[in-house]
């Protein structure tokens, strides 16, 4: 009787435990990181991968300083060349138009038509203001967040625990955010017009959605007025006075070349004609800093040659979002992966996705904190995706090529690392190549991009080579073989969307001081935008 009461009783504490595994519980969870504290302090001593790590970081000297001064500065270019991107070339501002600089900071899950921008002030934004990058409308603002700043009693205990540094202040929640419905949304619409069509007469239209939903090239056409307009220049057109809404601050800017396309159905008699909008950017992955068109209050001057050349930045590691930490071991059970483990966790604000990086360079993202200690997911770790921009080496303060997302495949021969890289449809790979004169390869750095929460711009990935489209032999990323022969014949088609595996170079280092990202106020790379009146520099009243 008694043994089979303690094997019920065995059942029953392992089925609760089975039960409690199924969903982290908030005390249980405290009370477990408690009760495991003294291993985890004590595990990493006889570690034979910490031991080898402080050796090598014991090893730096002045070189690694320069570095770390020098790679600051090139991230630093990199940031400059994208917030220019952003400002238009050719189209002007209508008149009481102030432009807010936003920088893209997510995207909404499996969405590809929402955008999350952070700003310096929202203050200044409403829901409906047109958003453009560059010379081109990408869409409207459909939300404004204003969320009031968490309290912060710790209380006696509390601040005893932050001296200790067990925990730390709270993450306060960004209040400075948007978001942006891109125009490629199947609800989205904005007037367009054509100047001048085929029958010497303007071509208006409305423009939104996407002509085929699997390539996201092409914008829909909706309603032409003219239907022997089959191509040119569509620009936005919402006359002042006659838009609802913030429409018409937009008037002019650019919505891409409209193109017509035939289809024939397979067992149909007829043919179907498709018109489109072929969009200036990449939508999928180009969308890294935009502006959104307000108004200016009454009687405000704006100098938008002073707002579009302001430069002064902070360093990407110096916004105070950063906090120092130790590895713990290196190294993973399984061995086709790449992990590591650090001494900080939630209670220093280190959550899943924050980036952990050796001077600018990225180590790799936090995939599992608990409250004191965080597991690590490193940049070799196969199946590590980052948003990438790529720097051409020999034209450094050009406009960097937005890639998208890399796909990590583990280490190379000789310590690099292999990432995948497949172009999305409507990339500007081509066309960036060629403005660079480059010809069938070009040498670049890689730095992450916008678009990854707790992953700031700016930080070094390492260095590689891209190849010109045609010189990419399949799906595999494999170069054309050297010395082959012109006769051996074709290659046969791939059969699914062109890419490339990068050999990337110069990543960062596990013997290194590394330092995790804790949430701080990225923004402060930003400048705010003057929201009142501005004075004369003759001290007059302003125009």
């Amino acid at each position: 009787m008694t043994a089979a009461r303690t094997r019920s009783l065995g059942l029953g504490i392992a089925l609760g435990a089975a039960v409690l595994s199924l969903r982290p519980i908030g005390p249980v969870a405290k009370l477990m990181d408690l009760a495991t504290l003294p291993a985890r302090f004590v595990a990493p001593l006889g570690a034979p991968s910490v031991l080898a790590a402080a050796a090598r970081g014991a090893s730096s000297s002045g070189s690694d300083e320069d570095r770390f001064r020098e790679e600051t500065a090139m991230s630093l270019r990199v940031e400059r060349a994208v917030r220019r991107s952003a400002w238009p070339e050719v189209t002007p501002f209508r008149e009481g138009v102030l432009p807010v600089p936003g920088e893209v900071d997510a995207r909404f899950g499996r969405s590809r038509d929402v955008i999350r921008v952070r700003v310096p002030d929202p203050s200044l934004i409403r829901v409906g203001q047109p958003v453009v990058a560059g010379d081109a409308y990408i869409g409207q603002v459909t939300r404004v967040s204003f969320r009031e700043p968490l309290a912060d009693d710790p209380g006696f205990i509390g601040s005893v625990a932050r001296k200790l540094r067990l925990t730390s202040a709270p993450v306060q929640p960004p209040k400075d955010s948007v978001d942006v419905a891109l125009i490629t949304g199947a609800d989205q619409r904005v007037g367009g017009l054509v100047p001048q069509g085929q029958d010497g007469r303007p071509c208006r239209m409305v423009v939104g959605g996407l002509a085929w939903p699997q390539d996201r090239v092409w914008l829909a056409v909706r309603t032409p007025e003219s239907r022997a307009t089959q191509s040119g220049r569509v620009i936005v057109n919402e006359p002042q006075g006659l838009a609802s809404g913030f429409d018409s601050l937009a008037e002019g800017f650019l919505l891409g070349e409209l193109r017509t396309d035939y289809i024939r159905r397979e067992g149909a008699g007829f043919v179907h004609e498709v018109k489109g909008v072929e969009a200036p950017l990449d939508f999928a992955s180009g969308l890294n800093q935009v502006l959104i068109l307000t108004r200016a209050a009454e009687g405000q001057r704006i100098d938008l040659e002073a707002l579009r050349s302001r430069a002064s930045m902070t360093p990407v590691m110096e916004d105070g979002g950063w906090a120092t930490v130790k590895l713990m071991s290196v190294g993973d059970t399984n061995p086709w992966r790449s992990t590591a483990r650090i001494g900080a966790g939630r209670a220093v604000g280190a959550l899943e996705g924050a980036a952990l990086v050796d001077g600018v360079r990225l180590f790799g993202r936090v995939v599992r904190p608990d409250r004191l200690t965080a597991s690590v997911a490193r940049l070799d770790d196969p199946g590590f995706q980052v948003s990438a921009l790529a720097q051409c080496t020999s034209a450094p303060d050009a406009a960097p090529l937005a890639m998208g997302s890399l796909v990590s495949e583990g280490r190379a021969p000789g310590g690099g690392i292999h990432f995948r890289w497949m172009p999305e449809p409507g990339t500007r790979e081509p066309a960036w190549m060629s403005a660079l004169g480059a010809g069938e390869s070009i040498e670049v750095v890689l730095w992450t991009g916008s678009g990854m929460l707790r992953v700031p711009r700016g930080l070094r990935i390492g260095r590689t080579t891209i190849r010109r489209p045609d010189q990419r032999r399949d799906t595999l990323g494999e170069a054309p073989e050297a010395g082959g022969e012109a006769g051996d014949g074709p290659a046969e088609a791939p059969s699914e969307p062109e890419g490339q595996l990068l050999v990337v170079t110069e990543p960062a280092q596990v013997g290194a001081a590394l330092r995790v990202r804790t949430g701080g106020a990225r923004l402060r790379r930003m400048e705010p935008t003057p929201s009142s009146p501005q004075p004369m520099p003759d001290g007059g009243a302003p125009r």
